[in-house]
C-alpha cells in the first residue's frame, strides 16, 4: 500500500501588508480586519492540525488583497482592488516578491515528496455565513474533484464520519464552491497524477467560530478525525479509528 505524506497550506492565513506597499493600504485598514482581508478563524485550525500532522505548513504572510496565493498567475481576481490599480511593474514586483515564491514552495514540497509517497494536499480556508443576501447552508465544506475517484471516496468517508462525531455541524462536499474552481489544488492536479498528488480544500464557516451551541472541543474532534484519515488516505472507506 502506498504511503502519504502531508502538505498542509493556508493560502489566505494573514491580513499583514508589507511595510513599502502600507500607503495603498491607508484607506483598507477596517477592509484588511473583514474576509476580503484574510480567512478569519483558519489560523487556529492551521495550527492544531500542523502539531498533530508534525508537519510545517504553508502559510500566506500577507493579505490576499495584496495579491491572491489561491489564484492562478493571469486571473483576473489575483490583484485585489486596491493592488490592480498599481503599475504594472509594481504588480509584477509583487507577483515576484511575493506570489511565486509561496507557490513554488508549495509546487516543490509536492514535487519532494510524491517522489516516494503520494502527496496529501490539505489546503485550509473560510469563507463568510452569507453571501449576497444569501445564509450558506453549510458549517464545513470539502471541495474535491469528482473526477479523482480517491478524493471522491475520502470526501465521502470524512463526511460521514463527521456526521457520527459532530452531528451539530453540517458538512457539505463541493459547497459552498466546487472543488476545480481556480486555486492552487486545481493547478497541482494539472501537474500531478492521482498516484502522486491528493487535493483536499477545506472550507469554514466563519460562524463556527463564534457559536456558543457545538461542542466545546469540535476542533480537537475534527483534526483527529481528519488527520487520521489523511495519514491513511488509501484507507478512505474504512470508518474512523479503524485504520490500521
Amino acid at each position: 500500500m502506498q504511503q502519504t505524506s502531508i502538505v498542509l497550506t493556508c493560502e489566505h492565513a494573514s491580513n499583514n501588508i508589507p511595510p513599502q506597499y502600507q500607503t495603498v493600504f491607508a484607506d483598507a485598514q477596517d477592509v484588511l480586519t473583514t474576509h476580503e482581508g484574510w480567512d478569519i478563524g483558519v489560523p487556529e485550525v492551521v495550527e492544531a492540525l500542523a502539531k498533530r500532522l508534525d508537519v510545517v505548513p504553508h502559510l500566506g504572510e500577507y493579505s490576499r488583497l495584496l495579491v491572491d496565493l489561491n489564484r492562478s498567475g493571469h486571473h483576473r481576481r489575483l490583484f485585489s482592488r486596491y493592488s490592480k490599480p498599481l503599475a504594472k511593474q509594481q504588480r509584477d514586483e509583487i507577483k515576484r516578491l511575493y506570489y511565486r515564491p509561496y507557490r513554488d514552495a508549495v509546487h516543490q514540497n509536492v514535487l519532494d515528496v510524491s517522489a516516494e509517497h503520494r502527496a496529501v494536499h490539505l489546503s485550509i480556508h473560510s469563507f463568510t455565513p452569507e453571501y449576497d443576501g444569501v445564509v450558506r447552508q453549510c458549517d464545513v465544506g470539502l471541495l474535491y474533484d469528482p473526477s479523482r475517484p480517491l478524493e471522491s471516496e475520502f470526501a465521502l468517508a470524512f463526511q460521514q464520519d463527521l456526521a457520527r462525531l459532530l452531528p451539530s455541524i453540517k458538512v457539505r462536499r463541493n459547497y459552498p464552491y466546487t472543488g476545480v474552481q481556480d486555486g492552487i489544488i486545481p493547478a497541482l492536479r494539472k501537474r500531478f497524477d492521482g498516484d502522486q498528488y491528493f487535493g483536499l480544500e477545506i472550507e469554514f464557516n466563519q460562524a463556527l467560530f463564534d457559536r456558543p451551541d457545538y461542542q466545546a472541543d469540535w476542533m480537537t474532534i475534527f483534526v483527529e478525525c481528519l488527520a487520521s484519515r489523511a495519514l491513511n488516505v488509501n484507507h478512505s472507506n474504512n470508518s474512523f479509528g479503524e485504520h490500521p
